[in-house]
């Protein structure tokens, strides 16, 4: 649920790092947003290879598995550099009865072939990224031609430095 201590952890998202606070960033866009009906969104008539980029504790799993139940066929990827919150979002999947495919990883350096994925999903996720250029250029490659790459975000848009036309 929005604005909850589930949508709260560290903004210091490395593989062996600590968590640093409490993400301040999140819990304040929860409280000024309801997350709900913009994550129902981006979980809307999904199909094939889905990764979700950088799955936290799990908050984007209740929406897939909806997108699930509706398409059976979808294959469900996640990945989440931190051990603690990846753990965590195994539990969210075991919960929801999702099968997904969870995976360390960073969105600078996706652990996956070129065009992969039909669909990527990011949820407040890149306030966490080091190098979002970096992300957004992986996100490119994995991506497959026709694909999508669906997100909601609450960054500058000058903080890239760099605007993507996905093909």
């Amino acid at each position: 649920m929005p604005g909850t201590n589930d949508e709260k952890s560290d903004t210091n998202r490395t593989e062996t790092g600590s968590e640093t606070s409490d993400r301040p960033s999140i819990a304040a866009l929860s409280e000024r947003f309801d997350l709900t009906e913009h994550r129902r969104y981006l979980s809307r008539d999904l199909e094939g290879m889905i990764l979700d980029l950088g799955a936290g504790k799990g908050a984007m799993f209740p929406y897939l598995r909806t997108a699930v139940q509706r398409g059976p066929a979808l294959h469900l990827h996640a990945i989440e550099p931190d051990p603690h919150r990846r753990r965590q979002a195994k539990r969210t999947a075991s919960t929801h009865g999702l099968d997904v495919h969870l995976r360390s990883g960073r969105a600078e350096s996706l652990p996956y072939a070129d065009d992969t994925f039909d669909v990527i999903i990011a949820s407040a996720v890149f306030c966490t990224v080091q190098d979002p250029s970096r992300a957004l250029t992986e996100v490119h490659r994995v991506v497959k031609p026709d694909g999508e790459f669906r997100f909601l975000e609450h960054v500058r848009s000058g903080v890239c430095g760099a605007t993507f036309r996905m093909r």
